[in-house]
């Protein structure tokens, strides 16, 4: 999809087109928007604020996209300059939006020079905070590095106009806005001799990667707050031209740290419902019952219940799997609170373990080590039908395969590299896999594989493989299926499928 490096600087426009091009839309009233970061949100978001028309149909604003000049970054900015999305996607609408503002209706461009600051009225940061080991929950040795984000906030500060709004998106740590990032952009007025308040809305985003990329942002529901009424006033008036609110209304709230723990809680919330559900899988595992009808059951207490979680493989992506840390971090590092989010931290805790249950059921239905047993592990990305690995549960089954001396094969029908794992042997091919495999685990629920025949899927050779199932990707009547062709089955909180007799093979099947 990306256009080679080395036409870069042929596809980008120089700074002085950029500046022109702006001013352009600057003397017929409309705005310019500048986007720091062009990652997973910060394209989209480019993408959605240039689709943005007024009444009449034209575009409401110039924007431009701003990320880093590493190889990187270069490959996004080059890409989107192109008409193309940098993003593998399934939502057709993200690379027809950027076709349209990068080559229709060119009112969207990218560029590394940060001097494009200046011209924006108004500023969307979408560039990273991260904690520096996810796996650690212990409160006081969460470790979060703000240093290139109170940086890229500083740059900010000193090539922007004093009077533009500043739209932060980034998911921050509790009191991010009121003691990092408005001191770093007052110091920068001052040094230039501005002493006005800077303005500044905290609005974080709900972006989810998947078939609705785009309407998570254009047609989803946002919070939002700023450290001034003008500043609220802006940010209601720019949102409302990118995101529907006559559906979709927006709710703002009295300050910005109220926002910004109200993101991390949203997150911890889902994880500790996702924990919560993995005790009670054991459970329902142990004494022979199927979790997953049982859920169904409660699931129709709508508007208490609906969003009960389901059993599964384990948590991945990039916010449930860093942002309850961030909090704590918070409570400790910029407001000094002898506070520990217990329940919290734990749950985080609970679902960076949890690939672990799949690896004990796997050694359960091999009935001994796993030492030289050839392993297909079916799925990489964290989420079905979205070619994302970021933090995949997948990662620490791999290493833990590895480590007991079983050859692993991986399969994705849709994410073709795995560069959190470069060395994994990853195929193409699901025939070939499935002809060698002895012993197949289900990670990610990809159309593919709930569509695989009962058939194709025994076919491995001398014998039929032994299979589990973590992400419940195969039916009851297909399992019965499955175990009359003599495969041997068990599943993360299928205890139904080990009171029928799944797990054992059948005693009358010849073997090879």
């Amino acid at each position: 999809m990306h256009l080679p490096l080395k036409k870069f600087l042929s596809s980008m426009p120089q700074l002085g087109e950029i500046f022109s091009r702006a001013e352009i839309f600057k003397k017929t009233g409309r705005k310019v928007v500048v986007v720091q970061g062009l990652g997973f949100v910060g394209c989209a978001v480019s993408a959605a604020i240039a689709g943005g028309v007024g009444t009449d149909q034209r575009p409401l604003y110039f924007v431009i996209g701003v990320d880093l000049d590493t190889e990187q970054g270069l490959s996004k900015i080059n890409a989107i300059n192109a008409g193309l999305s940098p993003v593998d996607s399934p939502d057709p609408k993200l690379s027809e939006l950027i076709k349209r503002g990068a080559s229709e209706n060119h009112n969207l461009c990218c560029t590394f020079y940060d001097e494009v600051y200046a011209l924006a009225d108004i500023l969307v940061v979408n560039i990273p905070i991260d904690v520096k080991d996810r796996t650690q929950t212990e409160a006081g040795k969460i470790e979060v590095d703000t240093g290139s984000f109170k940086a890229a906030i500083a740059r900010i500060g000193h090539l922007v106009n004093p009077g533009a709004l500043i739209v932060v998106e980034t998911t921050v740590p509790i009191g991010a806005s009121q003691q990092l990032i408005l001191p770093a952009l007052r110091e920068e007025f001052a040094k230039r001799g501005f002493y006005k308040e800077p303005q500044l809305a905290y609005c974080y985003e709900r972006v989810m990667p998947g078939p609705k990329y785009v309407d998570s942002i254009t047609r989803f529901w946002r919070t939002f707050s700023a450290n001034s009424a003008e500043a609220a006033c802006k940010a209601r008036e720019f949102l409302s031209t990118v995101i529907e609110t006559k559906e979709f209304p927006l709710c703002e709230l009295e300050t910005l740290e109220g926002c910004e723990l109200g993101k991390l809680l949203e997150n911890s919330y889902r994880s500790a419902n996702i924990a919560l559900i993995y005790e009670w899988t054991l459970l329902a595992e142990r004494i022979g019952v199927d979790l997953f009808s049982v859920i169904d059951s409660i699931r129709v207490r709508s508007g208490t219940h609906c969003n009960m979680r389901f059993p599964g493989f384990g948590v991945g992506g990039y916010c449930l799997t860093k942002d309850s840390l961030l909090a704590q971090w918070s409570l400790t590092n910029l407001f000094d609170l002898d506070i520990t989010l217990g329940m919290t931290l734990e749950a985080i805790g609970i679902n960076y373990r949890m690939p672990l249950h799949t690896l004990e059921l796997a050694q359960e239905i091999m009935g001994g080590p796993l030492e030289g047993i050839r392993v297909l592990i079916c799925g990489l990305s964290y989420l079905p039908g979205v070619p994302d690995t970021r933090n995949s549960p997948g990662e620490l089954l791999y290493d833990e395969l590895l480590k007991a001396g079983a050859k692993v094969t991986v399969h994705d029908p849709i994410a073709h590299a795995w560069p959190q794992r470069p060395k994994a042997q990853l195929l193409a091919n699901l025939t070939d896999c499935l002809g060698t495999a002895q012993l197949i685990i289900f990670t990610t629920a990809h159309g593919e594989y709930l569509d695989l025949d009962a058939q194709k899927l025994s076919q491995s050779r001398p014998s039929p493989p032994l299979i589990v199932d973590a992400q419940n990707v195969i039916c009851d009547s297909r399992a019965a299926q499955l175990h009359g062709l003599g495969c041997a089955l068990i599943g993360v909180g299928k205890g139904h499928w080990r009171a029928r007799g799944y797990h054992k093979r059948i005693q009358t099947w010849a073997r090879s």
